[in-house]
């Protein structure tokens, strides 16, 4: 059984300035886009529970808001740093029990990562995958980081909860290198389009 009250944060609100152009749009496959990728994946846990924080004016929340999908919550915002994009996100879900909170730059994360973070969510108060000896993200932390998320500021992420609760953190070891790609620059990319033909 999965705590269905755990919901994706998916964070989409970046300027994507070292990327040159705005990368969430890139067509990544034949059929989708880097973000396209990264929610399909997140929505193939079956979870109802997403909310994604973008840029007021982003092509990515209109076209999530005209969507058929009206389950997704999409959430405005002129983000400063990724730690406001976090705190906003978690201020417009306070019914939730936690938040997965996720990287819309990140495509190579499966499925099969985004349920078993669900499934690890209903043990423990902060879950993340660990790629041979490395952090990754998704990052989950549950309700009772409430008030510390949402008052989160600049570009450091949720950085500063993980380094006040080292104890409370329970690592999953992952076998794949998805948790750990990110996409910032072109090179980026490239490295990406090579693991997923892996």
């Amino acid at each position: 059984m999965t705590n269905s009250r755990v919901g994706f944060l998916v964070l989409a609100a970046g300027y994507s300035r070292r990327f040159g152009e705005c990368k969430l749009n890139y067509q990544l496959t034949e059929d989708e886009t880097v973000f396209g990728r990264t929610l399909n994946n997140i929505i193939a846990t079956g979870n109802k529970n997403i909310c994604v924080v973008a840029q007021p004016t982003s092509r990515l929340l209109r076209s999530l808001s005209d969507g058929e999908d009206r389950s997704i919550m999409v959430v405005p915002f002129a983000s400063q740093g990724i730690g406001e994009s976090i705190a906003n996100g978690v201020y417009n879900t306070p019914d939730w029990a936690g938040w997965i909170i996720c990287l819309a730059d990140m495509p190579g994360i499966s499925s099969d990562i985004y349920s078993r973070m669900v499934e690890e969510a209903e043990q423990h108060d902060i879950v993340r995958p660990v790629f041979r000896g490395q952090p990754g993200h998704p990052v989950f932390f549950s309700k009772k980081y409430f008030r510390e998320l949402s008052q989160l500021q600049g570009d450091e992420g949720a950085k500063t909860v993980l380094q006040n609760n080292k104890l409370h953190i329970h690592e999953i070891q992952v076998d794949d290198e998805g948790v750990s790609l990110d996409i910032d620059t072109p090179g980026n990319m490239q490295k990406m389009h090579e693991y997923l033909k892996k």
